[in-house]
């Protein structure tokens, strides 16, 4: 796949929903917490300039599992607006789209990461961090699973 010829700008992002609730200041993570996530793409735009645009919203939640609940909840919603240019004899048209739900995804979910860190920083119960993640897996699950 040549993709890499296409390179993929963010043109915009922008917070839906932000929300961190601290349940127990004693017990501020567990690590058993339960990671979730909604990615949503929207249809494929073709712009006067040739160049292609994706709208992608990523839902992130972090609950406390019931076994061993920690001292926190997030629940944070992000827009991105993706612009990048197929190209055929880069590859197929599926590998395009591949390429860009799994980029918007992958810089969704980082700005997602800092967010979490500054949201949190200041917070008694201590800086959360979200662990990294495979991209590719998981818009692979998120993309292939049922609606």
């Amino acid at each position: 796949m040549g993709l890499e010829v296409s390179p993929i700008r963010a043109l915009n992002y922008q917070i839906l929903r932000s929300t961190y609730e601290v349940l127990d200041l004693d017990k501020p993570g567990a690590g058993l917490d339960e990671l979730n996530f909604q990615y949503d793409t929207g249809e494929f735009i073709l712009q006067d300039d040739g160049a292609e645009r994706l709208d992608a919203k990523l839902d992130v939640r972090v609950t406390p599992s019931a076994e061993d609940p920690s001292g926190y909840k997030l629940n944070i919603a992000v827009r991105g607006i993706f612009v990048s240019a197929y190209m055929e004899e880069g590859g197929s048209r599926d590998d395009f789209e591949m390429f860009m739900k799994l980029n918007a995804f992958t810089l969704l979910y980082s700005f997602v990461r800092s967010h979490v860190q500054i949201l949190t920083s200041m917070s008694p119960s201590g800086q959360i961090c979200l662990p990294c993640i495979d991209a590719g897996s998981v818009v692979s699950m998120l993309t292939e699973a049922p609606s």
